[in-house]
């Protein structure tokens, strides 16, 4: 079973076990659960100096508070000791802020005996079904393996996506915060970010404005044609030497189509756009005034129209 089918079939995290990876305790510690002072356990911190790659949900977090606070903690975190009285927190991060939060001063915990190298390996089992399945963090976990020498391939077999998939998730990582947290957002789709990456992070920080500012008025999502659109708009800025900004983004994407009719034909438009307006708001006062046209289409009723006055 892929890690992403473990996700789907885990429902409820506090309940489920850890997955079956390598347990060891000190031999004075087996069958035990350790009361640790909270001050003693710190969040993990891999060897790049990345904090782990999960979200904490701010509403599954206090759901979980609630839990504790009635029922007690029922499952131990899972720590790794790394000197006197210092231990680091492998997989119950959340349970440790929920500890937190109803100012306990100790935790139940199991210490693990986990080799360096296969700590962030173990952190993401032991983790992935508690995952809040944001695209940027699958990214960062996508990406810590990579950075571990795992394979595409590799990758992509062990969290059940092909390779393609995997490979724009990974894009995501050349990519700003707020590119990131506007894809999580669903403004922004996965496959965008082949193009978006070879953008500078400064041109990055100036789309994502642009994007936040226009869905201030409008609904205004990207997708891999759009992202195209703005790769080839840095690209010609750069060449001719014009500088990319929000006024570009708006002449790219919103500028009125140029074409060879006369000014006439905008008031003709305008006028055409009017009635149209005119004739919707007619067909809903019929609609309103007769019960029975309540579920037909516009197009149905004026077909009707018609009929009716071509019988007259």
């Amino acid at each position: 079973m892929s890690i992403i089918d473990t996700m789907r079939a885990t429902r409820n995290a506090e309940d489920v076990q850890d997955f079956d990876l390598p347990t060891v305790k000190p031999k004075q510690q087996l069958g035990q659960s350790l009361d640790i002072p909270i001050e003693y356990i710190s969040p993990y911190v891999d060897e790049f100096g990345e904090a782990q790659p999960f979200d904490i949900d701010g509403e599954d977090l206090n759901r979980l508070v609630m839990s504790i606070a009635a029922n007690g903690q029922l499952e131990p975190i899972k720590v790794k000791q790394t000197g006197l009285n210092q231990y680091v927190v492998l997989s119950g991060h959340r349970r440790l802020e929920a500890i937190k939060k109803l100012k306990k001063r100790t935790i139940k915990a199991d210490v693990v005996d986990i080799p360096q190298d296969k700590e962030f390996e173990y952190v993401c089992h032991s983790n992935i079904y508690r995952l809040k399945k944001s695209p940027s963090s699958l990214a960062k976990i996508l990406y810590g393996f990579k950075q571990r020498g795992k394979k595409i391939v590799d990758i992509a077999d062990m969290f059940g996506i092909n390779r393609r998939t995997c490979t724009r998730y990974l894009c995501m990582i050349d990519c700003i915060d707020e590119l990131q947290r506007l894809c999580d957002q669903d403004i922004i789709t996965v496959e965008a970010f082949t193009s978006l990456q070879n953008l500078t992070k400064e041109q990055q920080k100036i789309f994502a404005d642009f994007i936040i500012n226009v869905r201030e008025t409008a609904k205004f999502n990207i997708n891999l044609k759009r992202s195209n659109m703005v790769e080839d708009l840095a690209d010609s800025c750069e060449e001719n030497g014009e500088e990319f900004n929000e006024e570009a983004l708006l002449n790219l994407f919103f500028a009125p189509k140029v074409d060879s009719e006369s000014e006439e034909s905008d008031d003709d438009d305008t006028e055409n756009l009017e009635n149209i307006l005119y004739v919707e708001q007619l067909l809903e006062i019929i609609r309103d005034r007769n019960s029975n046209l309540q579920n037909v289409s516009n197009r149905d009723i004026i077909k009707m129209i018609i009929e009716y006055c071509s019988k007259k």
